[in-house]
């Protein structure tokens, strides 16, 4: 994954991230980072938690009504099984936790974090088949009528899978 974190008054966001609640990164994020870990738990429901944990008050700097310097996380790629989940990370959600009372809404969704609290994405075991459903449970595949032509196509579908195939176009 690549995180960005901007400075504040007292430095660079301190960010948290976790697997169901087992932490694989707890450290600062100057600017653009790459980070990469491996979860080796296959459970089939998963909450990837991304938090940034020490902003303050303080830590936005405000000059004549305008946010000049304010410490931020930006979430810029997810990759899980390397896929990029570009179109699937706006289902995280962040319930922020913030400064003042009554600050902003209780849930926040996104790819930046201005307040501490922890973004979560929910995501199942294969990643590969969980994906290809939710981007595939709006399309026409899903009918009734789809799916008996998709299941009659089955073997010649699993056979392409194992092939790989070139093309070539050559000017004469």
């Amino acid at each position: 994954m690549i995180l960005s974190g901007s400075e504040g008054r007292t430095g660079y966001p301190q960010v948290k991230i976790s697997v169901n609640n087992k932490v694989y990164y707890n450290d600062v994020v100057k600017g653009q980072q790459e980070i990469q870990f491996t979860v080796n738990e296959l459970n089939t429901r998963n909450i990837l938690s991304i938090e940034m944990v020490d902003k303050s008050p303080k830590d936005t700097v405000v000059h004549q009504d305008k946010i000049i310097k304010d410490k931020t996380l930006k979430i810029v790629q997810v990759l899980l099984d390397k896929i990029d989940i570009k179109n699937y990370i706006y289902t995280g959600r962040q319930k922020p936790i913030y400064h003042y009372e009554n600050q902003g809404p209780k849930i926040t969704i996104g790819d930046h974090l201005f307040f501490n609290g922890a973004w979560k994405l929910y995501y199942k075991n294969p990643v590969r088949l969980f994906l290809a459903q939710y981007h595939g449970r709006g399309q026409m595949i899903n009918t009734p009528e789809k799916q008996s032509i998709k299941l009659t196509h089955k073997p010649q579908i699993k056979f392409y899978q194992q092939c790989t195939c070139f093309y070539v176009r050559l000017k004469g």
